[in-house]
């Protein structure tokens, strides 16, 4: 509270700096090293480091002899985030691919963290021509609007835990801090003028109009406080023909170790 209410004051009597401070924190996630493997399954993974736009990005592949799968994690995860999804798509004989994002997990910190988030996404996907993909959370963001926008084909997109749009998205992280509206607004429009976008062009649910033809799974935890499941109904109700599911007493993260988010996952790509 105390915090809070100071950012509060602070916001009052220097907005610049705070605009500053909630832009470089939306840009530069949190330094997180990857927590401890609770299984083997990274001890025999492909790993490969390589080079996109002078950024050392860590990689994984399992081979197999199924369909190709891509994981996308989301703002502050990293690979080992899907451990137990990769053990259950490995065990199913899928091929798996996924990295850490720059400035996430074993992979080099970059200047500009969205936009290259972004970028790396479409590399991965063009490079390897992947059909198939699973996100979390912001990983959505990303990979919804290169399907959309990059007509980027896909066959199949499974969605945990998505929000809806960036900007939700954006005053979900800024509330955390106790940062108002007006401080918001000033610091997406430092976003946009930074990166030449429009933030509400982001929109994972405007998105999805354009995604009919991807088949889709949106699975969602009922006590999510991260991302309040009303988000990703919306993304739901304006992609047709996607499927939604509702699990009970899960969260933001607790949710990708889910039993049964995996196996219906996992029956929705064998689909």
């Amino acid at each position: 509270m105390i915090n809070k209410l100071f950012i509060k004051i602070l916001s009052r009597i220097a907005p610049t700096f705070v605009v500053n401070k909630l832009y470089n924190t939306l840009n530069n996630p949190r330094s997180r090293m990857p927590s401890n493997y609770r299984t083997n399954v990274f001890s025999f993974a492909n790993k490969e480091v390589v080079e996109f736009k002078g950024i050392n990005i860590q990689t994984y592949h399992w081979d197999g002899k199924g369909p190709e799968v891509m994981l996308i994690h989301g703002w502050e995860g990293s690979a080992v985030n899907f451990e137990k999804i990769i053990n259950f798509l490995v065990d199913n004989d899928f091929k798996v691919r996924t990295f850490d994002a720059p400035s996430h997990g074993l992979s080099e910190d970059s200047k500009s963290t969205m936009y290259d988030f972004r970028e790396l996404v479409y590399h991965m996907i063009k490079k390897y021509s992947i059909k198939n993909l699973i996100t979390h959370s912001f990983g959505a963001v990303p990979s919804t609007y290169l399907a959309a926008n990059k007509k980027v084909f896909m066959e199949k997109m499974v969605l945990i835990a998505c929000p809806n749009n960036f900007y939700d998205w954006i005053i979900d992280v800024s509330s955390k801090f106790g940062i108002g509206k007006k401080i918001v607004d000033l610091t997406i429009d430092k976003i946009e003028k930074k990166y030449d976008m429009d933030i509400n062009d982001m929109s994972v649910a405007e998105f999805a109009k354009d995604l009919k033809k991807v088949k889709s799974l949106i699975i969602h935890g009922d006590i999510d406080k991260i991302i309040p499941i009303e988000k990703p109904l919306e993304v739901y109700k304006n992609w047709e023909g996607s499927k939604f599911l509702k699990l009970k007493n899960l969260g933001h993260s607790k949710i990708l170790r889910s039993d049964e988010a995996i196996n219906s996952l996992l029956n929705f790509l064998k689909e």
